[in-house]
């Protein structure tokens, strides 16, 4: 609400999505999105959204709320208490960033211009 995102607000978002169930009933809500996206794609989805929620959770209340201060052996520390790799906390800190980024460019004309971009690629 105050207009910045941090790493509670996606695994809000994480929750929310698996109370509404599995992505391929979310998906079959959305006409013609259902039958764009392949079954092997969205168990890897599936499974990368457990292993980010697993992730957050390891995290501390600090990290959360400010993730600029992720360091690397702050980075081991929340592979080895989630049972992932560092890559994989690396990915899930770099989805965090574009989603903040487009929530972010989403206020205003710079989403507009995103999306003019977007088009043109």
């Amino acid at each position: 609400m105050s207009g910045k995102m941090t790493i509670d607000d996606l695994y809000y978002q994480l929750e929310q999505v698996k109370k509404m169930g599995s992505l391929r009933k979310v998906l079959e809500l959305i006409p013609g999105l259902s039958s764009s996206i392949s079954s092997e794609s969205l168990e890897e989805l599936e499974e990368k959204m457990k292993t980010w929620k697993n992730i957050i959770l390891s995290m501390t209340k600090a990290e959360r709320e400010n993730p600029e201060i992720l360091n690397s052996s702050r980075i081991k520390r929340m592979a080895r208490g989630s049972g992932t790799s560092e890559k994989a906390v690396k990915e899930m800190l770099s989805k965090y960033r574009q989603t903040k980024a487009i929530i972010k460019a989403s206020k205003g004309r710079k989403m507009r211009q995103m999306l003019k971009r977007m088009a043109l690629t």
